[in-house]
């Protein structure tokens, strides 16, 4: 995998997480700030979703050979907590936040387009983002190690790891959560 996409896509992991832990400790009575706390959110996101898919195309060109995966999954963030651990605590504080924040009384959760992509209430749009944002907020740890990985020793399992991670975090979370963020940032959504 190329260095500097390595690079960046690193960067965009750290500044995904850091707007993230920004988020549960914004000013819970300021829509303001609560807005500018969602567009970090949703602008990171959006550049790992772009980093899935450059990851995606680069690793379809490198693994043009269905080589055998079977690396072991990272399990440890590091910090004497496992993975799921850390999920499990963004996803408390995330839920906590957002259920006893006054400011999400103040969301509009009526529009028509929205409710195409099943938000149609304010638990439709805390499920989304308390079900998809820990989980990323996780894989964005268990990327990062695999990436630190093959930029010491590439090897074939951490490739492989690689491109299972962005596939499942692309698919089955960023591509869900990312019409929630835009309709929580985007202004019309919010009563005056």
């Amino acid at each position: 995998m190329e260095l500097g996409l390595t690079q960046a896509v690193s960067h965009n992991l750290s500044t995904y997480r850091r707007s993230l832990e920004n988020l549960i400790t914004c000013e819970a009575s300021d829509v303001d700030a609560f807005r500018e706390a969602i567009y970090a959110v949703w602008n990171s996101v959006a550049r790992l979703y772009l980093d899935c898919v450059e990851i995606t195309r680069w690793n379809t060109e490198g693994l043009s050979t269905q080589e055998a995966c079977g690396g072991e999954i990272i399990a440890s963030a590091g910090n004497g907590r496992s993975i799921v651990e850390e999920e499990r605590v963004m996803r408390i504080k995330l839920r906590s936040y957002l259920e006893s924040s006054p400011i999400m009384k103040q969301f509009d959760a009526n529009s028509s387009l929205a409710a195409m992509r099943g938000l149609r209430s304010h638990v439709d749009y805390v499920q989304s983002l308390v079900l998809h944002l820990p989980e990323i907020y996780s894989e964005s740890i268990r990327l990062q190690t695999y990436l630190n990985n093959l930029s010491i020793q590439p090897s074939m399992d951490d490739l492989c790891a690689v491109d299972t991670c962005v596939n499942h975090m692309g698919k089955n979370h960023i591509s869900f959560v990312l019409p929630a963020l835009e309709w929580l940032y985007e202004e019309s959504s919010w009563r005056s």
